[in-house]
Parts: structure tokens; C-alpha cells; sequence
């Protein structure tokens, strides 16, 4: 469900799609225009459906390419450098 709220958090314009359904579907119940409701209730369910079916694997793309570029930025020659700096300078600091 979290990945869901999410997902539409980060696509705002699939999130107002969704908002507009419901709002309708409430319209329409209020409004007792029953057939209209029951339309609008179907194109809810499938908005939610569809985004909720999609949203993890956007999510789960977006940590993969997340994490490969951690992964090329631990491998780069400057990262291994400065840590490699900083452990000098905490084993002088213990054994002074």
C-alpha cells in the first residue's frame, strides 16, 4: 500500500486522475444518479488496479538504477582514495 501511496506522490498527474475519479464517484452518489456512480465506481477500480499493479515495479526500477550508481560510485578511484585517507588518519589519531 505504501509503495502505491508512493507511486502517486511522484507521478502527481496519475495521482489527479485517480482524485478525479473519486471525486466523481462521490458526485455521483450524492447526485443518486445511480447508473453514473456505478460507471465512475468501475473507472475507480481501474485507475487503482492498474497504478497499484504498475507502481512496484517503477519502484523496484528506480532502486536498481539507484543502486548501480552507488555501486559505480563506490568503484570510482576517488571514493577508495578518501576512504582510504581517512582510515590513516583514525589509525594516527589511536596509535598517537
Amino acid at each position: 500500500m505504501q509503495d502505491w501511496i508512493n507511486y502517486l506522490t511522484t507521478n502527481p498527474l496519475i495521482g489527479a486522475v485517480v482524485l478525479a475519479v473519486l471525486i466523481l464517484f462521490i458526485f455521483m452518489v450524492v447526485a443518486r444518479l445511480l447508473k453514473w456512480a456505478i460507471i465512475s465506481f468501475i473507472l475507480l477500480a481501474l485507475a487503482i488496479g492498474i497504478t497499484y499493479k504498475v507502481a512496484p515495479k517503477k519502484i523496484l526500477e528506480h532502486m536498481q538504477k539507484g543502486a548501480e550508481q552507488v555501486v559505480k560510485d563506490v568503484k570510482s578511484d576517488k571514493v577508495v582514495k578518501e576512504v582510504q585517507k581517512s582510515a590513516e588518519k583514525a589509525i594516527n589519531k589511536i596509535t598517537k
